[in-house]
């Protein structure tokens, strides 16, 4: 039997790993993932700012444009490195308020039970709003995990015991 190296039990198994520990991680904590994303936005935010910033002195004209887009991205850009959550509540707000207006039209025109059923899900969205990025975020995660797993089964059922024919020292003899 072949003694396995690590470095060939990392290319079998890493990534397999790699995508069931952030599976993990998505499920157990899927406010990390909307702070990943608030966070990244945030700095792109402020490197435009920065940007604008250098744009607006550096031009011979639309300096107040430039430093008006300069004044909007590094206050956009702050406030979500300063409250990375801010992004994924008023996300949440505005899918229920998208849903409070359809279940009114839904109400007035087709019907009133799935009109009642979104406005339910409307008041859920304002009043909790990150209930929505944390299902998504959760679900996401279990897909990954799921796929990491099967990877990992996949990898095992390979013959993971047999080298790959490349030494030198052996001989085929017919």
């Amino acid at each position: 039997m072949k003694k396995m190296k690590f470095s060939n039990l990392l290319n079998r198994f890493g990534m397999p790993v790699t995508l069931m520990l952030f599976g993990l991680l998505l499920m157990l904590s899927p406010d990390s993932a909307s702070i990943l994303i608030a966070k990244v936005i945030g700095w792109i935010l402020t490197a435009a700012g920065v940007g604008c910033v250098i744009g607006a002195v550096t031009a011979s004209r639309g300096r107040v444009s430039k430093g008006i887009w300069a004044v909007v991205c590094l206050m956009i850009g702050s406030s979500l490195l300063a409250q990375p959550l801010l992004l994924a509540k008023n996300i949440g707000r505005f899918l229920g308020v998208l849903l409070a207006i359809e279940g009114g039209n839904c109400m007035r025109k087709d019907s009133t039970l799935m009109g009642i059923a979104l406005l339910i899900a409307a008041v859920g969205l304002v009043f909790a709003p990150l209930t929505a990025s944390r299902i998504v975020f959760t679900l996401c995660g279990a897909v990954v995990l799921v796929i990491g797993i099967a990877m990992f089964a996949l990898r095992l059922k390979r013959n993971p015991w047999l080298d790959e024919g490349d030494d030198p020292n052996i001989i085929d003899a017919l």
